[in-house]
């Protein structure tokens, strides 16, 4: 079968996907600035993606073991679509608002689109005096062209 046979089979069809960003250790407060990282996903150019949840985890970096809200402050997080220049959230907000416990996806209502090769910059602030090792994925299904 051709590769345009291909795509004429699948156009408009839909599959389950994930797209996790890579680990990316996040600084230490200094002062009064927040340690600051980013770290990008990139949509694959032969679908849109409809994202409909959010899940992640962050891990302390000296041990490589979970935090503990009562005890550490969380990291916040930033979601902003770079071609659009959309944000999906107003101001970057507490890992446990969005992005939850790591074992239950957080769901986005209404879902969020976005298109093929879109380039999504996820940006973690840090208001702790320990770093993080944190990944965020998105968990919704792609809409082949």
């Amino acid at each position: 079968m051709s590769g345009r046979a291909i795509r004429q089979s699948v156009r408009g069809k839909t599959k389950t996907f994930f797209y996790t960003s890579a680990p990316v250790t996040v600084p230490v407060i200094t002062g009064i600035i927040l340690g600051t990282a980013q770290t990008r996903i990139n949509i694959d150019g032969d679908a849109h993606f409809i994202c409909t949840g959010l899940s992640g985890e962050y891990l302390v970096q000296a041990s490589g073991l979970r935090t503990l809200p009562q005890l550490q402050a969380e990291p916040e997080v930033q979601i902003q679509e770079e071609g659009t220049g959309f944000l999906l959230f107003d101001r970057p907000l507490r890992w446990h608002l969005v992005v939850g416990t790591g074992q239950r996806h957080f769901r986005l209502e209404p879902p969020y689109f976005f298109r093929s090769r879109a380039q999504v910059l996820l940006t973690f602030n840090n208001p702790e005096t320990v770093a993080y090792t944190a990944t965020v994925t998105l968990s919704g299904y792609k809409l082949y062209l």
